[in-house]
């Protein structure tokens, strides 16, 4: 059961659910790698070998940004009830936020240029 069931009161029901985008730093990171290993073949200049190693590095690190990226959107939960705003965080320390929909006076919202290119 998630956890927003859990602390659900007897009237009260989820209007809206939202989670984190699939595509975060592993998948930006992989495609730098990419890149500048692709420069670094396409020219062959003494600077080549770092953007070889830079390219390298990225690619190899991707793994493990991928594991941390999708333990995060596993474990986080977005939800608007009729009562209230609910979030999540954590897998093994749990942060959680729980404000009354009365008390919303305004949302900001922080999106950058790749969410806005993918409407995300």
């Amino acid at each position: 059961m998630r956890y927003i069931e859990t602390v659900l009161e007897t009237d009260e029901r989820v209007l809206a659910r939202g989670r984190l985008h699939w595509i975060g730093p592993a998948v930006c990171g992989f495609t730098l790698g990419c890149l500048l290993l692709l420069l670094a073949r396409a020219h062959e200049v003494i600077p080549v070998v770092f953007l070889g190693a830079i390219g390298s590095l990225a690619i190899l690190v991707t793994p493990i940004l991928l594991i941390q990226e999708w333990i995060k959107r596993r474990t986080t939960e977005i939800a608007v009830t009729s009562q209230r705003v609910i979030i999540k965080r954590g897998l093994f320390r749990r942060n959680t936020i729980e404000m009354n929909a009365g008390q919303i006076e305004s949302v900001q919202l922080n999106q950058s240029i790749l969410g806005r290119l993918l409407d995300k």
